[in-house]
């Protein structure tokens, strides 16, 4: 069990024993042992283990990151860093991607959520995936959290664009 494994039981919603997928009149049951977590106490988790392994965090202006002999060389506009390992959380525009030219195509995918409380799962402990059959590939997806609320997530594809919310909350807010 990669929970235990890893040290997340703090973080657990909730446990599912399957994954269904729903398209048209055609149904697929994956049956696994898989759990729902809570995303914020699991980054939270991550973060003190991190301060506790010695990483350390900052928020500045990249200059420029140069790689050489194994090495990572950051400059920013207070200081410079050498490391042998960095973690890029800046995302699609990040300098280090533009500069070494690291990602040749765009596919996004949007993603607009809420907790829908006072509710009760119709799929107990399994987790649905459910398509809208429209041009982006969009899809629902429905995680159980407890007895009477779900997660409820709907997925927008995009080829060649980074996208936007907008671009899916019309339809989140009508579905």
């Amino acid at each position: 069990d990669r929970i235990k494994k890893n040290n997340l039981e703090s973080t657990i919603l909730t446990r599912c024993n399957s994954l269904i997928y729903d398209a048209m009149d055609l149904r697929h049951e994956m049956k696994d042992s898989m759990a729902v977590i809570d995303a914020k106490k699991a980054l939270s988790l991550w973060h003190k283990q991190a301060k506790n392994y010695g990483v350390k965090f900052s928020q500045e202006t990249l200059k420029d990151i140069l790689y050489s002999d194994g090495k990572v060389n950051i400059i920013t506009t207070k200081n410079n860093y050498t490391a042998k390992l960095v973690i890029d959380c800046t995302g699609i525009k990040s300098p280090i991607i533009q500069k070494y030219k690291l990602i040749d195509h765009i596919n996004t995918w949007i993603l607009a959520g809420a907790v829908l409380k006072n509710v009760k799962p119709t799929f107990k402990n399994k987790i649905h995936f459910s398509p809208i059959n429209d041009e982006h590939n969009t899809y629902w997806g429905i995680y159980p959290r407890s007895k009477n609320s779900v997660d409820a997530y709907l997925f927008y594809n995009i080829n060649e664009d980074l996208g936007h919310i907008s671009n899916i909350q019309k339809i989140f807010n009508k579905e």
